[in-house]
């Protein structure tokens, strides 16, 4: 999974420095935005939640790389005394603020950005993370590669990028596993947690996350 800073259209023309392979945004269209930008003084931004990247920690606020570039971009447009916002997206309303481009720069995977219908609204710009597709055992599994997991039952969410991706590892290689397929977050880290599956797929970061919430049996987890 490629994490991209997906900067709106009218933002390109804006942050050249940040997206200098998207300078072919409509300038009329950038200019409008500048001009709104710097009307209201503020520079919104948004992301989807991820460990390292945009995380809201328990003192409150959200924080990380994303956090740090929206604000290196809002004091480049903005001055030293511009102000920036940044929001978290989860819910599909949430990414109404992309839609309605109520923000003006948001960092998105290439796979949210398909599966929240969203490649009319944002042009792509330049990588500012890698989230590669992994697999987590339980640190006592005797599953050690990719290869292992024959006959493994594999906890994935529904239509994710993880279950693309497992999906052409297991083809490729003529794997048969068992799919425990989810579509909350948190059943599945229960679900693993308590040993209904003995592999779990996803984003390094988002397993990474996992790993911090052991459960009741202070579960031990690696990554193949």
């Amino acid at each position: 999974m490629r994490a991209v800073a997906a900067l709106l259209g009218a933002m390109l023309a804006v942050a050249p420095g940040v997206a200098p392979n998207a300078l072919g945004a409509t300038p009329a269209y950038a200019g409008d935005t500048l001009a709104r930008v710097r009307a209201q003084g503020v520079l919104r931004c948004g992301a989807v939640e991820r460990p390292g990247i945009a995380e809201a920690p328990p003192s409150g606020g959200v924080v990380g790389i994303a956090v740090d570039i929206c604000r290196a971009v809002g004091v480049a447009v903005l001055g030293p005394r511009g102000r920036v916002s940044f929001r978290l997206y989860e819910t599909t309303q949430e990414f109404d603020a992309v839609r309605t481009w109520q923000d003006d720069l948001a960092f998105l995977t290439g796979g949210e950005i398909a599966e929240q219908n969203l490649g009319a609204y944002v042009l792509p710009g330049p990588t500012i993370a890698l989230d590669q597709m992994a697999v987590m055992v339980p640190d006592s599994s005797p599953v050690q590669s990719l290869g292992g997991l024959s006959g493994q039952t594999v906890c994935m969410m529904t239509a994710s990028e993880a279950q693309r991706a497992m999906e052409a590892a297991t083809a490729s290689r003529h794997l048969s596993i068992v799919r425990l397929m989810f579509q909350e977050d948190v059943e599945m880290l229960d679900a693993y947690n308590a040993g209904s599956c003995g592999a779990v797929a996803g984003g390094e970061t988002y397993l990474a996350e996992m790993r911090l919430t052991p459960g009741v049996r202070r579960l031990v987890s690696r990554l193949l």
